[in-house]
């Protein structure tokens, strides 16, 4: 049926970007790369098409909206001259009209406007401090020869903005267009809002306790939804070359990439919430299992280093009770290398010595 075409088609296009990124690994001379950390934001042509085409109507819809305005409130430039000339010749009666209360009303949907195709899932989409409409509203209300008043309420108007306006959309793309495996848009999202909450940030707004909850409740969504790593026998990984085998590696991978994902929110979500998705919802659910079941070789081992690496220094140093299963790990990993050298001929102790010394220095990093 129509379904099932679908499903087989997105698996063709999946295993041909899959392919394209293998080919450039390989032409950029990139051999130790794990499948499932790609962070696979390649679009294709049909969705890039649709894209642009919808591009094009909303553009054509946004040459409409200022058509039946007056000059004198057409560009938001205008607008705040006006008021600026108020506040500096008529100041008392600009603050009788609580004019200050109403400027970000009156400024936002020209804010909004300006943030139509602003997208913080995208590392080339404009910086919000190099828009236009905040260029034209960051001085408002300052004479240039004076300082600005820290109790001049007009101070405020630029946070207010981006909490009425800024906020809410990012918070919008958070719940219905962020993929939360995406490595690439995870960063870009955590450097805006970041750096939203650190530079423009009002205490304790609505907007901002929205934002943080949408953002647990998509990590959360992905750990019980996008993370799957099937039970494979130690023998059965042996074997390289079969479908399973790769398939067993890529949802490994990726969901020590979500782990990593996650742990980048650690300036903007309580430790205790990161620590339960990526510790007790990933790591000991899912990782530590896999880990157990996998033969003792090199590949075992450098998923142990890179997991390590990804978790915060602090969370090791904590000696957390999520951490024992990891921790039981290690000592079970060292215990068989010692065991299972002890019967090689002395070429093959030098490779084992070699494996255990790594993993000694990964429970070193852990117990310190």
């Amino acid at each position: 049926g129509p379904e099932v075409e679908a499903r087989q088609r997105r698996s063709v296009e999946r295993e041909a970007r899959r392919r394209r990124r293998r080919e450039k690994r390989s032409r950029q001379g990139i051999k130790d790369h794990d499948e499932g950390m790609s962070s696979d934001d390649e679009v294709l042509e049909t969705r890039k098409l649709e894209f642009v085409n919808e591009t094009n109507k909303v553009n054509d819809k946004l040459k409409e909206v200022f058509t039946d305005v007056v000059d004198d409130f057409y560009r938001l430039s205008i607008i705040k001259t006006r008021f600026e000339q108020w506040k500096f010749s008529h100041t008392e009666t600009y603050l009788q009209a609580y004019v200050p209360l109403c400027l970000p009303k009156l400024f936002t949907p020209y804010v909004i406007y300006q943030m139509i195709h602003w997208n913080p899932l995208d590392v080339n989409s404009t910086q919000l401090e190099s828009m236009k409409w905040f260029e034209i509203l960051l001085f408002y209300g300052y004479q240039e020869s004076e300082e600005p008043d820290p109790e001049d309420e007009d101070t405020q108007l630029i946070p207010q903005l981006f909490d009425r306006v800024i906020l809410p959309k990012v918070t919008g793309i958070i719940e219905y267009v962020w993929d939360p495996l995406s490595r690439s848009q995870t960063q870009c999202l955590m450097n805006v809002v970041s750096n939203i909450l650190k530079e423009y940030s009002i205490k304790h707004t609505q907007h901002q306790d929205e934002l943080v909850t949408i953002i647990r409740k998509r990590l959360q969504e992905s750990v019980n939804v996008d993370v799957f790593i099937p039970l494979m026998s130690a023998m059965q990984l042996q074997n390289t070359n079969t479908h399973e085998y790769l398939f067993y590696q890529r949802q490994f991978w990726s969901a020590v990439k979500l782990v990593g994902n996650i742990v980048l929110w650690k300036t903007v979500l309580p430790n205790d919430v990161l620590q339960q998705l990526t510790l007790d919802g990933v790591l000991n659910r899912y990782i530590i299992l896999s880990l157990q079941n996998s033969p003792v070789n090199h590949i075992t081992i450098r998923k142990l280093e890179t997991l390590i690496s990804i978790l915060p220094d602090e969370w090791l140093s904590q000696k957390s009770a999520s951490l024992q299963g990891l921790q039981r790990f290690i000592i079970i990993l060292l215990e068989t290398l010692q065991r299972e050298a002890m019967g090689f001929p002395d070429h093959l102790k030098k490779a084992y010595k070699l494996l255990e010394d790594r993993v000694k220095d990964i429970q070193i990093r852990i117990e310190k």
